[in-house]
């Protein structure tokens, strides 16, 4: 909240500024493993995360409650913030750009 208020605060990075929260991993849905719910699997779950983004370029109230791979995390921060990802590994989460 402090942080957003800053930003709104200075005219240089009002409306000009991207917020995006993300988990550093997703957990893995092997709850009969030695140690569950861990991120070194390499599963699908273990890539899952969800993703918050607000600011410039992304749609104002919108919710989509869909799970993402966080692969598609940079792709999309790059096209929000007009710069290319040529060696992005995954497309892009569409539904956060306007």
């Amino acid at each position: 909240k402090q942080i957003v208020a800053a930003a709104k605060a200075n005219p240089f990075y009002r409306d000009n500024t991207l917020f995006v929260v993300v988990p550093d991993c997703g957990r893995d849905n092997k709850v009969l493993a030695d140690i569950p719910f861990q991120h070194h699997f390499n599963t699908k779950h273990a890539h899952k995360i969800f993703a918050l983004f607000f600011g410039k370029g992304v749609p104002k109230n919108k919710v989509f409650n869909n799970g993402c791979d966080q692969t598609q995390i940079a792709g999309t921060i790059g096209q929000l913030m007009g710069y290319p990802t040529i060696k992005s590994e995954s497309r892009k989460l569409e539904a956060a750009i306007a």
